[in-house]
């Protein structure tokens, strides 16, 4: 270790353990070792914290479905994808045994139901991603740009 590496060490344990509980960086725990520990205790959980945040950042970023749509969607094929993918969960009866009534009272049967929550639609599965949940009836991204399409009026 250079001497620079050193220094800025001990003068990055000195200052941690300072604000962390107000030992003197020339004291005694710092002859024993624990400063510099405590340091880097401290520096791996704030690196490792930081680096969670711009995973979760990067991950639930909404972002537009990487397929490209070449041609109209029609209301049909938009209820299509909704029965494929939506109402196991969003139905008057959802047949998902995780659900006695639909989530959030949403309801995406018909046309007009999925023009209501077109918005919602839009953010929660095509955006974010989110819907379906774990996306356990593997929506695909395809699927995911028609809905978008649909949503902006793109028949």
């Amino acid at each position: 270790m250079s001497m620079r590496s050193t220094v800025s060490a001990s003068v990055l344990a000195g200052a941690v353990a300072t604000a962390l509980g107000g030992f003197h960086p020339g004291g005694p725990l710092r002859d024993l070792g624990i400063v510099t520990v405590a340091a880097a205790s401290v520096l791996f959980i704030v690196n490792s914290f930081l680096i969670a945040i711009v995973v979760a950042v990067f991950v639930t970023a909404p972002r537009e479905a990487q397929a490209v749509v070449t041609g109209p969607v029609t209301d049909d094929r938009a209820l299509t994808i909704a029965a494929a993918h939506c109402i196991a969960c969003h139905s008057t009866k959802p047949t998902n045994p995780n659900f006695a009534r639909p989530p959030k009272g949403v309801v995406l049967e018909t046309t007009d139901e999925l023009r209501r929550h077109a918005t919602q639609i839009k953010q929660q599965a095509v955006l974010g991603r989110a819907m379906p949940l774990g996306n356990v009836t593997r929506m695909t991204d395809m699927e995911r740009a028609e809905l978008g399409v649909w949503v902006e009026g793109g028949k």
